[in-house]
């Protein structure tokens, strides 16, 4: 990552060796290959990939590239093989990267042309796609809208709810559609499509952060008891054996009340292997004795865990609080605890302070 910011421009060097030391540092584990997640990952795979552009092109063979994904196109079988296992050997001499085997294939330009660019599949998920992007505020596209409908709101609900009920129906779950519209119904908060979310849970589990934010996003205490049953029953639900699904939500119930009024939902969490969510139900719910039992074994804890109990000590009564907290401060040899001991003693020194002024507010009357 460094070699490569560097190559893009020298005086980036001192940037690019920090990035480097980042990316590293959030992995546990030793890692290889082309980063991916959010928006910022693009650009460092473009960057990673600039040299893979120019051996290409020096091979004398035309191509196309988006991030880590190559369509090579050449006269003959005999010539794309050729270039295929001198690829292979520079990407993993020069980039420790490999190809992988599933998805490397050779094929010939008829079937490349009736299986990638006019696969029904693909045009109808396109066509969805742009139906999708009627809702983006910039665009103009206006005259293609199927439903006539007078009113903005009305019209991306309808789209949304088309939009889910198509993702729906496909045999597995496309990763794209289902991430824009449900964000699209979350940018907008738009209720409508929770019920189907929570219907088919378990096939919406591989974007379970965007159903869980969309869901933080709409959700207020009428919400939270209104669905608390439905979630109540995802609790034995074997989407929750996968442990990124579990987290997400209990994430989400440890926020409402309404969801940890339901003993079912309040037991799982209780029982929860994520400390943090545990403190994030504490902190909704006011439950002293919890942070109090946590407090006595914080040493035992994990980093993340750690912090996020002493987030907890909110919920102590003041002198308490203030006593546990200003210990940390002085004695921890962490920093980043000392921080955030300082962080929650003087957030709660300012809601006390309000609510200080509000209890000795008077109107002042005259007659």
């Amino acid at each position: 990552m460094s070699n490569a910011i560097e190559f893009a421009d020298v005086e980036l060097k001192a940037i690019g060796d920090d990035i480097e030391w980042f990316i590293t540092a959030l992995n546990s584990k030793p890692s290889q290959g082309i980063p991916v997640g959010p928006a910022a990952s693009i650009v460092m795979a473009e960057a990673i990939l600039i040299d893979i552009n120019q051996f290409l092109q020096n091979k004398g063979f035309s191509h196309t590239r988006y991030v880590d994904d190559f369509r090579i196109f050449g006269e003959s079988e005999r010539a794309l093989r050729k270039v295929l296992e001198e690829l292979t050997l520079y990407l993993y001499e020069n980039h420790r990267l490999t190809l992988a085997g599933d998805k490397t294939d050779i094929i010939e330009a008829d079937s490349y042309i009736n299986q990638q660019l006019h696969n029904q599949y693909a045009e109808e998920r396109m066509r969805v796609f742009k139906s999708l992007e009627i809702f983006n505020p910039y665009t103009e596209e206006v005259e293609e809208i199927e439903f006539e409908v007078d009113d903005e709101e009305e019209l991306l609900r309808e789209r949304v709810i088309a939009v889910i009920d198509k993702v729906v129906n496909y045999k597995t779950l496309d990763l794209g559609l289902a991430r824009s519209a449900i964000r699209k119904a979350k940018w907008h908060s738009v209720p409508d499509i929770a019920p189907r979310l929570i219907q088919h849970f378990a096939f919406f589990a591989p974007v379970i952060s965007d159903v869980m934010l969309y869901f933080d996003e709409i959700t207020d205490e009428e919400f939270s008891k209104a669905w608390a049953e439905r979630f109540a029953g995802l609790v034995c639900d074997e989407v929750l054996d996968n442990e990124l699904v579990r987290y997400w939500i209990e994430w989400y119930w440890s926020k409402y009340a309404g969801y940890l009024n339901r003993p079912e939902i309040r037991n799982h969490i209780a029982g929860s292997s994520f400390i943090d969510n545990q403190a994030r139900a504490a902190i909704t719910t006011r439950n002293l004795a919890w942070v109090r039992d946590k407090k006595t074994e914080i040493i035992h804890l994990g980093s993340w865990e750690r912090r996020a109990v002493l987030n907890a000590a909110r919920v102590q009564p003041s002198e308490e609080r203030r006593h546990w907290l200003q210990m940390t401060i002085a004695h921890s040899p962490i920093l980043i605890d000392r921080w955030v001991a300082k962080w929650v003693l003087d957030i709660r020194q300012v809601s006390q302070f309000r609510d200080d002024l509000n209890i000795s507010y008077y109107p002042l009357l005259i007659d």
